[in-house]
């Protein structure tokens, strides 16, 4: 149901193609401090608990256990994706190959290029990756990937996204390689 078949990313490499996994001490990082958040988080709770809890005190407890759980969640997440190694993104002559998306063709992908999300100092710089008709590509993605490629589509904004932090290159020249190679199999 939610099952997206994962990549062989052997045989992308084996056709010519570049896998690109993250940084080793970049996922650790993030997962530690995720990982501190939560116990930060699971502290404050434990503190409203312990003096005995007020009707005015359920609402902090429920918010900070929220956050708690949210924390350990993507910190466990990250070790995950530290122990496994998968791959950020993969591209070869046929097309991308995401994780938590599967294969996307080349003629699906309308542009690939660097977008800013947020404003001010909170901007955060991604790979975008918009396509041609979103809802079917978006349609064989994992639950987590269909939601927010759906809401970023609703926004005018790249369905599909690389994130920054955990990229072992420059975006820049990861967006340069990506778009050669789209142009390349257009032409070819």
């Amino acid at each position: 149901m939610d099952a997206v078949a994962s990549a062989d990313w052997a045989k992308v490499e084996a056709r010519g193609g570049e896998v690109v996994r993250p940084v080793p001490w970049k996922l650790a990082l993030t997962a530690a401090a995720a990982a501190g958040g939560a116990v930060f988080a699971a502290t404050i709770v434990a503190l409203f608990v312990s003096d005995g809890l007020s009707r005015g005190d359920a609402v902090w407890v429920i918010a900070w256990s929220s956050l708690a759980t949210l924390w350990a969640a993507m910190a466990f997440r990250n070790l995950l994706h530290l122990v496994r190694r998968e791959p950020l993104v993969g591209y070869d002559r046929s097309g991308l190959h995401l994780p938590g998306v599967g294969y996307v063709a080349w003629d699906e992908v309308r542009a690939v290029q660097i977008d800013e999300v947020g404003r001010g100092r909170a901007a955060k710089a991604l790979i975008g990756i918009y396509l041609h008709e979103p809802q079917p590509v978006l349609a064989r993605c994992s639950l987590r990937r269909r939601i927010e490629g759906r809401i970023e589509a609703a926004a005018s904004r790249a369905p599909l996204a690389i994130h920054h932090h955990k990229l072992p290159l420059e975006m820049w020249v990861l967006v340069g390689r990506i778009e050669r190679r789209r142009q390349a199999a257009l032409r070819g």
